[in-house]
C-alpha cells in the first residue's frame, strides 16, 4: 500500500550542510534544513542548533520561517540525547514546545522513543526503530544499511512512518513515507520529519560521519 504522503530528502549544497524535503507529488520543496558539523556540536562556544528546520514560503515571500530545531547532546545527555523544539526558540522562546527522544543504549541504540502531546491534547508514545523491511533494494543492501527506520505507535504497534535511506553517496539522502494519523492533526508531517531527521543525524554523528 502506498503511503499517505512521501517526502524526498535531497542535499542542496556542496558542503552537505543544507537539505530540502520535497513532497513526491510536487516540484517545490516544503521544508528546508540546515545541519551543523560534528565538531561544532562539541567545541563551539557559540552553540549552534544541530538541525534547523524551515517552512518554505511562497515565491512572493522572501524568507522561510523556522518551525523547528534539534539539539544533539553527544556528550552529557544520558538516556535522552536528542532534544527537538517545535517553533523558533531563539526569536520566540515562549511560544515553543520542547520534547526529548530517549534511547536505552546511547551509542548502540536500535530504538528512539518520543513521548509527545498531539493536537487533540493527548500524549502518545512513538518509537523510531531500525528496520530491514525496505522495498526495492537487495537483501545484502538491506542488512548492511543501518539508516533505515520505521516509526511505530507504541500502544497499537502500528507503523505510522518510515525513513528509507538512499544507500549510495549523492544528493539524495532518503525518503520519508508517512501514513495518515488523524489524532496528530495538521502538524503530523512536521512531527514525523523533524523527529526522523533528528534520529538519522544522531545515528550518523555517533558513527563518526560529519557530513
Amino acid at each position: 500500500m502506498a503511503p499517505h504522503k512521501a517526502y524526498t530528502i535531497v542535499t542542496s549544497n556542496i558542503s552537505r550542510t543544507k537539505a530540502e524535503a520535497t513532497e513526491v507529488s510536487s516540484s517545490r520543496p516544503t521544508f528546508e534544513f540546515e545541519f551543523s558539523f560534528f565538531i561544532k556540536d562539541l567545541f563551539s562556544k557559540n552553540k549552534q542548533h544541530s538541525i534547523v528546520m524551515r517552512q518554505v514560503k511562497s515565491s512572493s515571500e522572501s524568507n522561510s520561517s523556522i518551525i523547528g530545531v534539534c539539539d544533539l547532546d553527544l556528550v552529557q545527555s544520558g538516556s535522552k540525547p536528542i532534544h527537538i523544539c517545535f517553533g523558533d526558540p531563539d526569536s520566540s522562546p515562549n511560544n515553543v514546545v520542547w520534547e526529548s527522544l530517549s534511547c536505552p543504549g546511547k551509542f548502540n541504540a536500535k530504538a528512539y522513543e518520543l513521548n509527545i502531546e498531539l493536537e487533540n491534547g493527548a500524549r502518545k508514545v512513538f518509537g523510531w526503530k531500525r528496520t530491514h523491511d525496505v522495498e526495492g533494494v537487495s537483501l545484502a543492501t538491506k542488512k548492511a544499511d543501518w539508516l533505515n527506520f520505521k516509526m511505530v505507535e507504541s500502544e497499537s504497534g502500528r507503523v505510522v512512518a518510515r525513513f528509507v535511506h538512499h544507500p549510495w553517496y549523492g544528493k539524495k539522502r532518503g525518503v520519508f513515507e508517512i501514513e495518515e494519523f488523524e489524532e496528530a492533526g495538521k502538524d503530523w508531517d512536521r512531527i514525523v520529519v523533524l523527529s526522523g531527521m533528528a534520529v538519522v543525524e544522531y545515528t550518523r554523528k555517533v558513527s563518526g560521519w560529519s557530513w
